[in-house]
């Protein structure tokens, strides 16, 4: 892709705030998720990224309905991390593209069983 989507200055030297960076990032994997034909990879989101201090690595959190399909899903988005990367060099002007690893994210799964733990607290009481 020739056009910038996304431009977010020369990546000399960094003058965005990581967060600034983590929420580029999001946006643009977002996008080239909705341009991959997989019908595994359908109603996948990408929910939030962590960019390392040095800016290395990126960790991608992935959510889903089919909660069980998750593996399957982790596998198809690590074979597509080529093109991940490439969009992320076209779309940003990052000094160094980071290496992508994707996670599942567990906050709803963790917040229900706060909210299970947190039901059988009252009903004791």
């Amino acid at each position: 892709m020739k056009n910038k989507l996304f431009n977010m200055g020369t990546g000399v030297k960094s003058k965005y705030s990581k967060e600034q960076n983590e929420s580029l990032i999001l946006k643009v994997l977002n996008h080239t998720l909705k341009l991959v034909d997989d019908p595994v990879l359908k109603h996948v989101s990408f929910t939030y990224v962590r960019l390392s201090g040095d800016k290395s690595y990126l960790k991608v959190y992935v959510d889903t309905f089919n909660r069980d399909r998750l593996p399957k899903i982790l596998r198809a988005l690590d074979n597509a991390s080529g093109l991940f990367k490439n969009e992320l060099a076209h779309q940003t002007h990052f000094y160094k593209v980071p290496k992508i690893s994707f996670v599942a994210d567990e906050t709803i799964d963790k917040s229900l069983k706060i909210e299970n733990l947190l039901s059988k607290i009252k009903g004791v009481k």
